[in-house]
């Protein structure tokens, strides 16, 4: 059930989360299987928008409605490192930040430089 409390313009972003949550989960089910992918699930302490187990461990997933990949980037960046490294004992293998909109060129190149160095995987997708 919907809540209608808060402004017009929360509202509109979250059923814009739910909505990228709900594609995204449908397209790792195919991917995964269904029985390795769940939202709102906890690792640890945190609650995370979407795991996928795979290979002993999980792939991450954090959605984010900026209207630009470089927004969601900046938004997600913190909590992802956060949900991956604070306090966690599971193997996290790939981190991705997810949005509605592509990928642009100097994000894939921002992204391809920050793996490099940091020897981190993490990504962006649209969905």
């Amino acid at each position: 059930a919907d809540s209608r409390i808060g402004s017009p313009e929360k509202i509109k972003v979250q059923h814009l989360h739910n909505e990228l949550m709900r594609r995204l989960y449908c397209q790792l089910c195919q991917q995964f299987g269904e029985e390795n992918v769940g939202t709102e699930n906890h690792i640890g302490t945190k609650k995370i928008d979407v795991v996928a187990r795979t290979g002993g461990g999980y792939n991450i997933y954090e959605i984010k409605t900026d209207k630009e990949p470089r927004g969601c980037i900046r938004e997600a960046m913190g909590q992802i490192l956060d949900y991956a490294f604070f306090e966690c004992e599971d193997t996290i293998h790939k981190m991705v930040i997810v949005g509605a909109t592509p990928e642009t060129k100097e994000v894939k190149t921002y992204l391809t430089k920050f793996r490099e160095k940091n020897a981190l995987e993490i990504y962006y997708i649209a969905v």
